[in-house]
């Protein structure tokens, strides 16, 4: 009981710290900070709101997540959209733009004219003043096109190395030489991210990455476990777009062609319409989820073409036939990129893919017409292990999927949809129809229906599932300004699954609702408080086969305070709350976290503190935590049982050119024991450091 009180009053005097430091501050203005820091900022508040709207948030996939809207994000600020002389095809860059917005925008101009200034965005039907402060850094209204490098030069580039190490050792560091799941490296995880863009039209992307317990220069390995490396040139005329290296690709809906950028569902009324991001350079140290070939985009007048070739090598669990290895096939795809034991070393690169693939579009003012085509095929057969849930899963050498998008608009209302096909005759749909009307309010509805033996290799959608098979569903959402400050958005997702899943050995359902509520009192202070409720269908523990299955019910509330007092200081407090039951057994958990960030020595020091206090009844009412990360990283873990957790991380800037960013991280459990498997530690404190170093040139 001691113990907590003394860390609660830790964290009361976080918040008088920065109080403190509020005194002190000599600067009223709102804020000062400037370039691509300010978009990091906003961009870690949006994947904030995003990860609030999921019921389970997976810490890689949201990582992953944000790191994909942090390349894009970059990508803009780099080569800014012209509002003046930009058509549909260079608004939709911006993809949290809703298609309303760019022609509301399209419209706007042409009766007005010239956009003189950001500033003007606000009078826009289906803008305001949130949108045009995060969306002036990615967007000009200079005659030359702007852009984001230094005055003088024709090019710009950053070089960024990473180092991150956990201090106490794992189980797989500890474990004899002689034993086969030994990690064969250091507990350092290194990364190296160099880019560089030449006159506003070039970029050249060079990445390295190692994990820790790989091996690094030693043996045998010469350099890092794994490369990734791209060349984007992207014009005006003719050729939109050509990727070399790695890349990724979005269209329409995403049932074909969508390994690139997805929130997912969220309560966020422009993650309705999913916006495709169309060809992209992959920019991230990530070793899955991307395509290693070459992609060009076309464009003529009303129509767009796009075409892509690729041969991937991956990672797969490889079954061998014979001792000579002939008549091998494998039955999983492994996409963590770990190759830290002898064991997951035997995985690597077994399996070659090779996709083809094109996107042929028409679009006018207020309809856009597209159709997709892409075939897969792989060096060897796939063969999952047989299992009833996976009774309809791919299988073979490969497979194609030809589909057909839509989008148009019309006054105040967008509808959007595409349906795919696969090579067995399984079908794929989605179609919905959003609604705004002056104020920013909005109403959108979703229709889903994929069929059970549907399949895709880089298809993702919004749904109760991870895969695009195997459901039917409606998703209804709104969001609506409320009286005064208020804004109110939510939204309700029924499905169906007619065929088993994982840990569900019959036909099953699911029901998610979700109400969040905000409230913006100024720029300084805004307040916003989520609920979420989540039903679905599970086997039940123990159970006759006549009676497998049982609902499992989830709540969460989540509110979040955020105070500016001055431009050197933010404060923010969070607290949360999660109940589970399953049966007659119920869990609960919560969550109590407080940082501030402080501006210091002329805005060259940064510095970030949090302390969260956690306690939870079992795993299952595990909560979850974001931070403050490095730069092209992103933290947010989910804690259990009972304990502290606390981060203080410092960013150093040398005249705009040089920057150092160091961070502890420092996370104390009551009961002893860590993770699990080889990750598994024995005591009840783990703490992490990382360091980077940034040049810009």
């Amino acid at each position: 009981m001691q113990s907590m009180v003394k860390h609660l009053y830790a964290v009361l005097a976080l918040g008088g710290f920065g109080l403190l430091s509020f005194a002190a501050a000599n600067n009223p203005s709102l804020s000062s900070k400037e370039g691509f820091e300010a978009v990091e900022q906003w961009l870690a508040q949006q994947t904030d709101a995003d990860i609030d709207a999921q019921e389970e948030p997976d810490e890689e996939s949201m990582t992953r997540y944000y790191l994909e809207s942090l390349a894009i994000a970059k990508a803009l600020y780099d080569h800014p959209v012209n509002l003046n002389r930009g058509d549909m095809a260079d608004l939709e860059r911006i993809v949290w733009l809703s298609s309303f917005q760019i022609k509301s925008l399209l419209h706007y101009r042409k009766e007005h004219g010239r956009i003189a200034s950001v500033y003007e965005i606000p009078y826009i039907l289906g803008f305001d003043e949130e949108t045009a402060r995060w969306l002036q850094y990615f967007v000009t209204t200079a005659d030359s096109g702007g852009g984001n490098a230094p005055r003088g030069k024709r090019g710009k580039g950053e070089v960024v190395a990473t180092a991150r190490r956990q201090l106490q050792p794992v189980k797989g560091f500890m474990l004899p030489d002689s034993a086969a799941n030994r990690y064969l490296g250091d507990p350092y995880t290194l990364t190296l991210k160099a880019d560089y863009t030449w006159r506003s039209r070039w970029q050249l992307h060079i990445g390295a990455d190692k994990d820790a317990g790989e091996p690094f220069f030693t043996g045998g390995h010469h350099g890092a476990d794994s490369y990734a490396g791209s060349l984007a040139y992207q014009g005006e005329g003719l050729i939109r777009k050509i990727v070399l290296g790695h890349f990724k690709m979005d269209w329409g809906q995403g049932l074909i062609a969508g390994n690139a950028f997805s929130a997912g569902i969220s309560t966020l009324s422009t993650a309705a319409k999913r916006q495709a991001s169309g060809l992209r350079p992959y920019t991230s140290t990530g070793e899955s989820g991307f395509l290693n070939g070459i992609g060009c985009t076309l464009d003529r007048g009303h129509w767009t073409w796009s075409g892509w070739y690729a041969r991937t090598a991956l990672d797969a669990r490889l079954v061998r036939q014979d001792t000579l290895g002939n008549d091998s096939y494998f039955t999983s795809f492994l996409t963590g990129g770990l190759h830290r034991t002898a064991g997951e070393e035997t995985h690597r690169r077994q399996v070659r893919e090779t996709v083809t693939g094109a996107h042929l579009q028409w679009r006018v003012p207020d309809c856009v017409l597209g159709v997709t085509w892409m075939q897969y095929r792989f060096d060897r057969p796939f063969l999952p292990e047989v299992q009833p849930y996976r009774l309809f899963a791919d299988r073979g050498t490969g497979g194609y999927n030809l589909g057909a998008d839509f989008r148009f608009t019309w006054r105040g209302m967008l509808g959007f949809g595409e349906t795919a096909r696969s090579g067995n005759g399984a079908w794929a749909l989605t179609a919905g129809m959003q609604w705004l009307w002056p104020g920013n309010a909005c109403v959108y509805m979703i229709y889903r229906r994929y069929d059970r033996d549907y399949h895709t290799r880089y298809g993702t959608s919004a749904g109760a599932s991870s895969s695009v098979a195997n459901e039917n569903g409606w998703h209804l959402g709104f969001s609506l300004p409320g009286p005064g400050r208020w804004t109110w958005s939510g939204y309700a997702d029924l499905a169906r699954m007619p065929w088993l899943k994982y840990g569900t050995d019959a036909p099953s359902s699911a029901r998610r609702y979700a109400l969040r509520m905000q409230y913006t009192a100024s720029r300084r202070n805004s307040l916003s408080l989520q609920w979420l409720w989540r039903t679905r269908d599970v086997n039940r523990t123990g159970s006759p086969v006549d009676q497998r299955i049982t609902s499992v019910r989830q709540q969460e509330i989540r509110c979040r305070f955020q105070w500016v007092p001055s431009a050197r200081l933010t404060l923010q407090t969070q607290i949360a709350g999660k109940h589970y039951r399953k049966e007659s057994a119920g869990s609960n958990g919560f969550i109590l976290a407080q940082n501030a960030t402080i501006l210091l020595w002329q805005e060259r020091l940064q510095c970030y503190a949090q302390a969260a206090f956690f306690r939870t009844d079992d795993y299952q009412s595990s909560v979850y935590l974001s931070e403050k990360d490095m730069l092209y990283g992103f933290s947010s873990g989910m804690y259990y049982r009972c304990g502290w957790h606390t981060a203080l991380m410092f960013r150093y800037t040398v005249e705009r050119q040089w920057s150092l960013r160091c961070k502890y991280a420092w996370t104390r459990y009551r009961q002893p024991g860590i993770g699990s498997g080889l990750n598994a530690l024995d005591g009840h404190i783990r703490d992490e450091v990382r360091c980077q170093i940034i040049r810009k040139f």
